[in-house]
């Protein structure tokens, strides 16, 4: 709506319908995140992930993304993070070169948290 047309404004909104929206306008929204950071499977990756998060992260010239620390000389302590949490889209556009610092910040990482492991 306008703001010129302001008195419609209610209208407008009483009677949008986020369905009819989506499949009108195909935003690419497709499906909600199957699991939380509670319930989310740990270790399901693809056959080839060792391979493409090496590669992820070399060409990244082993930079955290979010921080800008480099980890050369820590190359364990950079991961890469699925931007959708799914384990099996290696698009590079869903894939993001992070510290472990900024890789337990993200949406669904609380277990890296409290790990003893990944604390260590």
């Amino acid at each position: 709506y306008s703001l010129r047309n302001y008195k419609g404004k209610n209208k407008v909104v009483e009677d949008f319908n986020v369905k009819k929206f989506l499949a009108e306008y195909n935003t690419g929204i497709i499906l909600k995140p199957e699991h939380n950071e509670n319930t989310q499977p740990l270790n399901e990756y693809p056959d080839n992930w060792e391979i493409v998060s090496s590669n992820y992260r070399k060409s990244k010239n082993w930079i955290c993304e979010d921080c800008g620390a480099d980890m050369t000389f820590n190359k364990r302590n950079l991961h890469v993070h699925h931007i959708d949490g799914n384990k099996f889209n290696l698009k590079p556009s869903n894939l993001e070169a992070v510290c472990l610092n900024c890789h337990k910040k993200k949406p669904m990482h609380g277990h890296m948290r409290t790990n003893p492991v990944f604390n260590r």
